[in-house]
């Protein structure tokens, strides 16, 4: 039985000098700009990662004014408003940024005291997450709020250095290969979605072939599928024989009900809010459905399309062969619409459900006043192309193993995420120690 770590207060590591603690930036609207500084929000803080791809920033003329509210690589934010405690960490490859308001920041200064990984990790604990909710607000006419005077009372294991570089070293080498996994699956991503826009948006084999031209990356025998010339459609300009249509009448898909489900005995996973663009981004809600009925979706087992009926919203999923869910049953809120895809379509139609085509029309069809969304009466009257199927299983054959690889690797991430999981509370609390050299 090993001895416990030493718990120690956080005003102790701070009047030490081996931690510094400090919250957002309030920005003004003169500091905005569309370039410059990465301005951070709490939504940019998610799943252990921090996006600096943001969408404000604070011109770079203000750097030298905000320079005490400038990150340093290996910072570790969290959100002190609203969904609080969701914590993530700058990477050293990550530019600086500037945290909002509602983000609070924790920098290791004394790297023989704290090593900065770690002290992502001790964010991540079951202890320092319990101090949060201890003192948090949970009033229901205000959001949850933690001050940065309530969190220098919190008292926190703090193993010895080396034990803190193991444990940053064993976790951190599973959360890289997940983050190398998210960036390969970004890149699948666009490679597939440019794929879609050549063939199916711009129509660039047809432009080459109306302008005498061979179309480039292809084999002759795809290339042979795509006609010379275009003709007039309700849609504008498509390929001459291709046809367009709505949803309601895709020769492709079948929109799925809004049914009633019965499961009995048996808990289902029932996805909400945790799907975004292709990926899991949380472990959903088991759902005992037994001897109850759900006006909820039912997943079909594969090559079905699940898409949001809220307007602005990037959630969609593609059931194929290797998903995630493949070995359960699995349960859409009445929130998302299902397309069962006919034949080899589904990446075909995954694509156009991703395409800001599609996002145009979604939201110029959305209604509601305290939250838009396309109603089930309008599904169908949504528009989709109808290449000839030729096409699509061509389609089908080069972009579906990206597709498939892609949820291998969703897979494999959810699968290191568990063992994370399961081992963050036991190294944090010396259940588990790692042999180092000292």
């Amino acid at each position: 039985m090993h001895d416990r770590y030493e718990a120690i207060p956080v005003r102790e590591l701070v009047a030490g000098g081996a931690l510094h603690i400090t919250d957002g930036h309030r920005m003004r609207n003169l500091e905005l700009a569309p370039s410059g500084i990465p301005f951070v929000r709490g939504a940019d803080i998610g799943d252990g990662n921090i996006n600096t791809s943001t969408q404000d920033h604070i011109a770079i003329t203000f750097a030298d004014r905000i320079q005490k509210k400038l990150s340093h690589p290996g910072d570790v934010a969290f959100i002190t408003k609203g969904t609080v405690g969701r914590v993530g960490f700058l990477r050293t490859d990550q530019p600086q940024v500037v945290f909002a308001p509602q983000v609070c920041c924790w920098r290791a200064l004394d790297l023989e005291v704290l090593e900065p990984r770690f002290v992502f990790y001790l964010l991540k604990g079951p202890q320092f997450q319990a101090n949060l909710d201890a003192v948090k607000t949970h009033g229901s006419m205000v959001a949850d709020y933690v001050s940065i005077t309530d969190q220098m009372s919190f008292r926190l294991t703090i193993p010895p250095i080396n034990q803190q570089r193991a444990i940053a070293n064993v976790l951190g080498a599973l959360d890289d290969k997940i983050e190398s996994n998210r960036r390969m699956n970004e890149t699948l991503e666009a490679l597939a979605g440019a794929i879609f826009e050549s063939w199916f948006v711009k129509f660039d084999p047809v432009c080459a072939k109306a302008a005498g031209k061979t179309p480039l990356g292809l084999d002759t025998s795809i290339a042979s599928l795509f006609p010379d010339h275009f003709q007039n459609s309700v849609l504008g300009q498509i390929p001459a024989g291709w046809t367009c249509g709505s949803l309601g009448r895709c020769k492709y898909t079948r929109i799925l009900p809004s049914g009633i489900s019965s499961f009995a005995g048996k808990k289902t996973y029932f996805a909400t809010a945790d799907v975004h663009r292709g990926r899991l981004i949380g472990e959903g809600e088991n759902v005992d459905f037994a001897n109850r009925r759900s006006r909820a979706n039912m997943q079909p087992e594969v090559d079905t399309v699940w898409f949001a009926k809220m307007k602005d919203s990037p959630k969609h999923f593609l059931i194929n062969q290797s998903s995630a869910w493949i070995a359960e049953r699995a349960i859409f809120s009445t929130g998302f619409t299902g397309l069962r895809c006919l034949s080899e379509s589904s990446p075909f139609v995954y694509s156009f459900i991703s395409s800001a085509d599609f996002d145009t029309q979604k939201n110029s069809l959305s209604i509601g006043t305290t939250m838009q969304a396309v109603n089930n009466e309008l599904i169908p009257k949504l528009w989709i192309l109808n290449p000839p199927t030729e096409i699509v299983s061509s389609f089908a054959h080069i972009v579906g193993p990206l597709y498939e690889r892609f949820a291998q690797n969703e897979n494999e991430s959810r699968s290191l995420a568990g063992v994370r999981d399961a081992l963050l509370p036991k190294l944090l609390s010396g259940a588990i120690r790692i042999e180092t050299t000292h």
